[in-house]
Parts: structure tokens; C-alpha cells; sequence
């Protein structure tokens, strides 16, 4: 973790533009043969998830269908735990829930981490029935007007068998949308809005509950890059399983990532294999140096194909914001809203600097009144003089503040 802060501490990128000095932290973790197991990468003190997701370090047949999978992927607040991580909170760390049906292997969980992002969290509960098999759950969760999803996803509070079990839990898509709310209605270079996530678990045998987040921002200028690719049905050959991935446009970092797919399937047609961040050095062949410290650059994901349907269509997603190493002077949101309030106090600082100087006059003219009524006249506008140099003084630290506030981030 200790390298993660060191570069975040990098003169020139500490507090720029919000999101754009992503790095990642990452947790690696052996999971044995047929056990499910729940991976936490927690971001440095300080410091925002953004977006998070796991890969296995030597990828088997470049994700053989039946191998493993990914149940739940979500942000966690400093707890680490989805049951304490609610609407409103910062998110501290990512959580993901990893199934191994092969041979013991090793894991690596990721949180994409900012220390200039201003992310918090939307959320949405939902309980479901008891008993239902192959039971579905979607739901998109809004980020508030204005603001960005930058990242998300779904955990659950419902206790998860450590080894496979019949009620096993499974996803097929977990993707930013974007105005238009829909799937079908997100193309490359959209600006998300809200996240769209699915869980599901093969059978319960009590109520299950779900948690669906958005991970919102007012300050990002992040916009949906994606990849498509095909998923055969498995009695195909090749079939079964495939995947993709996308980078970032050139002087952008993937802040969170995932998989999409146009239209509502059963869940138990296709489960998400796994879905994680690359570095510039990577690929989903070979994840394994993607690792703390790095900048995310892409995104991998990969999905499997458990029934007999034709050829379908899946995305992977990444969401990608401007690299504050590379943002040309004034193109970032926050250097923009830092001219805009350093216009707005200047504004500020001429009005107090105006009234001081009328009140000045106005006393100096009343100096020269006779009277007891001329005194108190005095008396009063000395009052509002003493006021409105208060005022000034106070025009002028926050015009100073805001003019280094623009000099620091533009």
C-alpha cells in the first residue's frame, strides 16, 4: 500500500481534477478447488474507490467456461463490508466475490483508488423471496442530476457457502449506463449516468438481499469506451466462453469497468467470468502485472455461455477520465470551476471595495454636521463602515484563495 501513497503524493497531480489520478491497489489471495471466497483491496487512507474487479493471474485456456467466476463486485465504506456501506458514504475499498471450480489458484482483487475524487455513493436495496431457483435480480441505480457514474455494482448481505454449494451466486452484466438509462441506449462515448447491475443465486433456501451502488461525481469528465465481442452457445465449437478489452483513449485512465450486454438473458445462460482494471503493460491473456501502484489504463472482461442459445453479443466497458499528468491547462472540470469562482469573488471583492469607498465619503461629510442628530448619523455610519471593511477583508482572502486555487489547478 505505501507505494499507492507515494504516488498519489506526486507533486502536480494531487488535487486537479477530480478521478484523474486513478492508481490501483490490489489484494492476491489462493482460492482452492471448488471454494468461493470474498477478496477486499482496500484504497490508502484518504483516498476514493472508484471502481474495482478481479483477475486470475495465469488465466486458464484463456477463461475455460468452466472454471471460475465472479458472484458480486461492489464499493465498500471503511468497514469493508457491503451491509455498513450506504447511500451517502465515501467508498474506502472494492469487494468481490470469487468462485475457483479448477485446480487452486491464485487471485488478484483490485480497487481503483483517487485522492482528488469527490465520489460518493447512491444505493438501492432489494430483498427477494425465499426458495426461488435460478432467481434474477436487476437493478439500475441513478446517480443525482448533474453528477456522473463513474463506477458500481451489486453485493449482497446473504452468507455465501465458503466451497460450491447449490446456491452458488452468479452475474451477467454490471455496466455504466448512460442518459437514456438503458443498455441498448449506452454507446462508446456517452456520459454515464447511472449503473446497472445483476445478481442472482442458483437457489435459496432463505431471503436473499442485494445492494446496487453507483459510484456518483460532480467533478469527473468521464465518458463510456467499449469492446464488443461473441459469446457462442457451449455446444459450439469454439463456444462457451470469450472476452475483450478496451483501453482508454490516449492521455485517459479507466476509473471502473465492466460487462454489457443489450438484452435481458436467463441466469443461467451466461455468468461473468471475471472483470478487472489493465495497465498499460497487460493483457487478459496475461493480467498478472497489473498490480499496486499502477495506472489503469484499460479494462478486461470475459463471459461464459452455460446454455445452448445461438451467438450473443457482449461489451466489455471501461469508464475513462482525463490523465491529470497529461490535461492540457484549463481542459479539466475543476480548473474550469475554479475560474469560474475566482470571477465570481473578484465580482465579490470590486462590490465591498465599492461600498467601503462610499461609506468613507458619507462619513467624512457627516464629520462636518452639527448636531445631535448629525452625531448620530455618524455614529451609525461608522458602524457600517467598520461592517463593510469586515467584508472586504474577508472579499479579499477568498478572491486570494480562489486565484491559488486556479493557479493550482490550471
Amino acid at each position: 500500500m505505501g507505494c499507492v501513497v507515494g504516488f498519489l503524493s506526486l507533486p502536480g497531480l494531487a488535487a486537479a481534477s477530480p478521478d484523474g489520478d486513478a492508481v490501483l491497489a490490489s489484494s492476491t489471495q489462493t482460492i482452492g478447488s471448488g471454494s468461493q471466497v470474498a477478496i477486499t483491496p482496500m484504497c490508502p487512507t484518504g483516498t476514493r474507490a472508484l471502481g474495482g474487479g478481479v483477475h486470475p493471474l495465469a488465466p486458464a485456456s484463456l477463461d475455460n467456461s468452466n472454471i471460475y467466476r465472479v458472484g458480486f463486485s461492489a464499493p465498500v465504506d471503511e468497514t469493508g463490508t457491503t451491509a455498513a456501506t450506504d447511500a451517502g458514504d465515501i467508498p474506502r475499498g472494492w469487494t468481490v466475490e470469487v468462485y475457483n471450480g479448477g485446480s487452486p489458484a491464485q487471485f488478484r482483487a483490485y480497487a481503483v483508488c483517487s485522492a482528488s475524487s469527490d465520489a460518493t455513493l447512491s444505493e438501492f436495496t432489494l430483498a427477494t423471496g425465499t426458495g426461488v431457483v435460478a432467481q434474477s435480480n436487476e437493478h439500475t441505480v441513478s446517480c443525482p442530476t448533474g453528477t456522473r457514474a463513474i463506477g458500481g455494482g451489486v453485493g449482497t448481505t446473504t452468507a455465501i457457502p465458503p466451497t460450491t454449494s447449490t446456491s452458488f451466486p452468479y452475474s451477467y452484466r454490471s455496466m455504466p449506463v448512460g442518459a437514456a438509462g438503458t443498455p441498448a441506449g449506452t454507446a462508446d462515448g456517452d456520459i454515464p449516468t447511472g449503473w446497472l447491475a445483476n445478481a442472482s443465486f442458483q437457489s435459496s433456501s432463505s431471503s436473499s438481499v442485494f445492494r446496487y451502488y453507483a459510484v456518483c461525481s460532480a467533478g469527473s469528465d468521464a465518458t463510456i469506451r467499449v469492446a464488443p465481442f461473441s459469446v457462442n452457445a457451449l455446444n459450439t465449437d469454439p463456444g462457451g466462453f470469450n472476452g475483450a478489452a478496451v483501453t482508454c483513449p490516449t492521455g485517459q485512465r479507466a476509473l471502473a469497468g465492466g460487462l454489457a450486454s443489450d438484452i435481458a438473458q436467463s441466469p443461467n445462460n451466461f455468468r461473468i467470468l471475471r472483470s478487472g482494471p489493465l495497465d498499460a503493460t497487460s493483457t487478459g491473456a496475461d493480467p498478472s502485472g497489473t498490480d499496486t501502484g499502477d495506472v489503469p489504463t484499460g479494462w478486461y472482461g470475459a463471459e461464459r455461455s452455460s446454455g445452448v442459445i445461438g451467438t450473443t453479443t457482449f461489451r466489455t466497458v471501461a469508464v475513462c477520465a482525463t490523465d491529470l499528468s497529461t490535461a492540457p491547462p484549463g481542459d479539466t472540470p475543476a480548473c474550469q470551476t475554479a475560474r469560474a469562482d475566482l470571477a465570481a469573488a473578484e465580482l465579490e471583492q470590486d462590490r465591498a471595495e465599492k461600498t467601503v469607498h462610499k461609506l468613507k465619503k458619507k462619513v467624512a461629510k457627516a464629520k462636518k454636521a452639527k448636531g445631535k442628530r448629525a452625531k448620530k448619523k455618524l455614529k451609525n455610519l461608522k458602524k457600517k463602515l467598520k461592517s463593510a471593511r469586515r467584508d472586504l477583508n474577508d472579499a479579499d482572502d477568498a478572491a486570494a484563495e480562489a486565484e491559488s486555487r486556479v493557479t493550482q489547478l490550471c
